[in-house]
């Protein structure tokens, strides 16, 4: 296009300046007529040189876990280790108020209630 001076399809990045200029009309189709581009032998040309890049979408190496982690490991451990002293400790004693609470809330009795009835005094007296 004479007016951007630019060779173009009109399909790339500055489209909106293509338009601006009236490229689709001025523009020349054939490349012998086009004098922005530099007519050169190939033998002028360089051979692209291969570079050692890092690039973007390599997978980095690991790295190990440090202090945080471990203690985030060891907490949950000492909770989980924890729970099961205690329950070992409410079942063995279940006169201590530990075994009382684990009577009064049995991990039996945990389980979603299916749909049973259950009756209150509010819907009794309705």
């Amino acid at each position: 296009c004479p007016g951007l001076q630019q060779c173009s399809t009109g399909l790339d990045r500055n489209r909106q300046f293509w338009l601006d200029k009236d490229c689709e009309n001025k523009n020349v189709s054939s490349v012998d007529s086009c004098s922005l581009i530099e007519k050169s032998k190939p033998s002028q040309i360089e051979p692209a040189k291969h570079l050692e890049v890092d690039y973007i979408g390599t997978v980095p190496k690991e790295e190990p876990i440090g202090a945080s982690g471990y203690m985030i490991i060891i907490f949950i451990i000492a909770v989980v280790a924890g729970c099961a002293v205690w329950t070992g400790y409410a079942y063995k004693y279940p006169h201590t108020a530990s075994g009382q609470m684990l009577i009064r809330y049995r991990p039996s009795q945990w389980r979603w209630r299916r749909g049973e009835a259950r009756y209150t005094a509010a819907t009794i007296h309705m």
